[in-house]
């Protein structure tokens, strides 16, 4: 190869202490071969040996660019100059969130130089975008060992400790030390309003984030936050005004809506089609699309674009023309809306319905009655966790192994498993048989339409806070949601009711409590349940006769 006989005398060069013709020679192969990963090391290595730090700087950049997990890259750079480089490359990685790589450039850095605080703090932004917590909060805590006072870096650890169940208390005192370091920055107050708001305490939270747009009347962050405790006290007109803040998100930036079609402004739709996005995920769709309706009783032809899993069940909404595929190519419209700006807009819109505005398919619900048990009882349908990659899963997700102790207390009743997706890992990897009462019939369940329908046939639907609790409460079935100590603000603060669901219980786990005894109050208000039914069902006492 005549390119690995040019690189052989550019090393031959470099060894004999001519960087310079070293540099000419492999120059004139990338000038034929630009991202050739040999060429650009060694050329790279010649001109910082030449004294041209830039280019040479630049030289490794593209190498490690061009071959990022190649450990003999890494092994090939100068030690002087090894940090640098990685570095770089892993803050491009980090910026353009791919942490796994980002991940590798740091490391190879801190081998280098061990000390870099700052690379340790990197590291660490690169486990928590990773989901690695516990090594995001170590990557944090060595970093803090050397600058005890920065910060940026006070706040980045609050982020990770306030996301374990023990580390709120600690998150506080991070973020109060942060305030008295930089008690102008707006971040630094929304910090700890954020923190406060995790340990309930969400009167002082609002005050902190009020605080921090006051200093920053554009902090998109605060804004969203304060949104979010407004809601949760149920401040809706305040509460939706500052969510549309949201929009401001950097997953709502430039080419997040390809639609051009006008957005709509609040003004009367008369007779015109309008196209609602759905956003964030599949249970705020099936929360607002209430409003869809709304927007239909006043006049508007409404199409909501979903994802396909709720095109089915989305087209029962009443009064809409129907609901698509966001996929696919999307119906005419003359206006757009994102779907959860319609109740800042719409101001007749209702966001406590007594009525339910979903409607189970009535010849799926044939189709599912005669898969499902009929042994006479009770019958309660389970799911048990959400989608595992959503942030703070770990806290509202329980294990199946936590229901059968339940499931076998109350042989009388039959449990009925619609579960899907990351929490059906459970029934394959069981160490111990299923209890004869417990069906599953989530491996047969093909959308949410399918849902509805089994729902339709249960007496209790019970469910962890993700997307089918949001189904059966727009069904209108009998619905019972456990929730985490820190719950969304959809749910609210206290209370066993919610406006947005009147057939809705709430079950709240407290701080501290271990799931099990959450669900021995549920095993028992099931028992009563069932036992409720049983004198119904045995009629009023007949006299007997004499």
């Amino acid at each position: 190869m005549i390119a690995d006989a040019r690189l052989a005398q550019a090393e031959a060069a470099l060894e004999g202490g001519d960087p310079r013709r070293a540099f000419a020679i492999g120059a004139e192969v990338l000038a034929e071969m630009p991202a050739h990963v040999p060429a650009l090391l060694v050329t790279g290595r010649a001109a910082l040996a030449a004294g041209i730090m830039e280019a040479g700087r630049t030289l490794l950049l593209g190498a490690l660019r061009h071959s990022p997990a190649d450990p003999h890259v890494f092994a090939q750079l100068p030690r002087r100059e090894a940090v640098s480089p990685c570095f770089e490359l892993g803050l491009e990685h980090l910026r353009a969130r791919r942490s796994d790589q980002a991940i590798s450039c740091f490391e190879a850095a801190l081998r280098e130089q061990p000390q870099n605080w700052q690379a340790h703090v990197n590291l660490g932004v690169a486990f928590k975008q990773a989901g690695r917590l516990q090594e995001a909060e170590d990557a944090y805590r060595r970093a803090l060992s050397m600058a005890p006072d920065h910060p940026q870096l006070l706040g980045n650890l609050a982020n990770a400790v306030v996301l374990r169940p023990d580390g709120v208390e600690e998150a506080i005192a991070l973020q109060s030390r942060r305030i008295a370091l930089e008690p102008h920055e707006a971040q630094a107050w929304l910090g700890l309003g954020q923190a406060l708001r995790r340990a309930g305490r969400t009167s002082e939270a609002e005050a902190l984030c009020r605080e921090a747009i006051l200093r920053d009347p554009e902090h998109v962050a605060a804004h969203v936050t304060l949104a979010m405790l407004l809601l949760t006290k149920g401040a809706w007109a305040e509460g939706f005004r500052e969510y549309e803040w949201r929009r401001r998100l950097p997953e709502f930036g430039p080419g997040s809506d390809p639609d051009p079609v006008p957005v709509w402004d609040g003004q009367p739709i008369d007779q015109r089609t309008i196209l609602l996005h759905a956003e964030q995920g599949l249970g705020d769709v099936i929360l607002f699309a209430r409003f869809a309706a709304s927007l239909a009783r006043s006049g508007a032809k409404v199409w909501i674009a979903c994802d396909s899993q709720l095109v089915r069940v989305m087209a029962s909404v009443p009064g809409i023309a129907g609901a698509c595929d966001n996929e696919r190519p999307l119906p005419p419209h003359a206006l757009q809306a994102p779907l959860l700006s319609i109740p800042y807009f719409d101001a007749i819109c209702d966001v406590a319905l007594d009525r339910p505005y979903l409607r189970a398919d009535p010849a799926l619900v044939a189709k599912w009655r005669t898969r499902l048990p009929d042994a006479g009882g009770l019958r309660v349908g389970v799911v048990w966790a959400g989608n595992a990659s959503f942030p703070g899963d770990v806290e509202r997700s329980l294990n199946l192994s936590m229901l059968l102790p339940m499931v076998r207390a109350l042989p009388q009743l039959t449990f009925v498993a619609l579960q899907k997706g990351d929490g059906r890992r459970d029934l394959e990897t069981l160490c111990e048989p299923l209890p004869g009462n417990f069906h599953d019939v989530g491996d047969g369940i093909g959308d949410f339409a399918d849902t509805a329908a089994i729902m339709a046939s249960l007496d209790v639907i019970l469910c962890a806070d993700t997307s089918p609790a949001h189904l059966a409460g727009a069904l209108g079935r009998p619905t019972w949601v456990m929730l985490p100590p820190f719950g969304d603000w959809r749910w609210g603060e206290t209370g066993e009711t919610t406006p947005w669901y009147p057939q809705m219980r709430l079950w709240r786990r407290a701080t501290g409590e271990p799931w099990s005894e959450v669900l021995a109050r549920v095993q028992a208000a099931l028992r009563e349940v069932a036992a409720r039914r049983s004198i119904a069902a045995a009629g009023p006492p007949h006299d007997g006769a004499i």
